[in-house]
């Protein structure tokens, strides 16, 4: 009966020092995993500049970020029909300290597509992000919004495209 009782103790101490480890383990890699993800997308953008062959050099000094400065970051397409097919164009400048890498730019709905540069944008050098919108099926006001994920500082970067879409007639 001794026995069982301290096989029983040797259990619950067991229980409590895994759960213990288990715990000291998530909070460790909690504060680790915005680092990694920081590291893995600077190396997936010197992996996309590398592939596209554009001549970038992966020795670019530390801090040192390209930085979008569009000319504006909202467009009101005003009063269109149901049906239409409307696009706009933002222009952007890299103001940044190194080439600006666009890799991907998304709209949550599928009306909404848009086209953005897979060059490298050098310093100094300019670009264009087409946004072509689909009216059809959307009636009243319509907010899309259009996220680009480039190698700046933030990652991310929002344009807003707007439109009140009036039934056929």
């Amino acid at each position: 009966m001794v026995f069982y009782q301290k096989l029983k103790k040797t259990k619950i101490i067991m229980r409590k020092i895994i759960s213990i480890f288990c715990m000291s383990l998530l909070i460790s890699c909690g504060s680790q995993v915005s680092d990694l993800e920081l590291r893995v997308a600077k190396l997936e953008t010197e992996i996309a500049s590398m592939r596209k062959g554009g001549g970038i050099t992966s020795v670019v000094p530390a801090g040192a970020y390209p930085q979008f400065a569009f000319q504006e970051e909202e467009y009101n397409f005003g009063d269109i029909r149901d049906g239409e097919i409307v696009s706009h164009v933002f222009k952007f400048t890299n103001t940044g300290e190194a080439p600006l890498v666009i890799s991907k730019a998304t709209a949550a709905c599928g009306c909404t597509v848009p086209q953005w540069p897979k060059q490298p944008i050098p310093v100094g050098g300019s670009g264009e992000i087409k946004v072509q919108f689909d009216s059809s099926n959307k009636p009243g006001m319509q907010n899309k919004v259009v996220t680009i994920t480039a190698n700046t500082e933030s990652k991310v970067k929002k344009l807003l495209i707007r439109a009140q879409v009036n039934p056929r007639s």
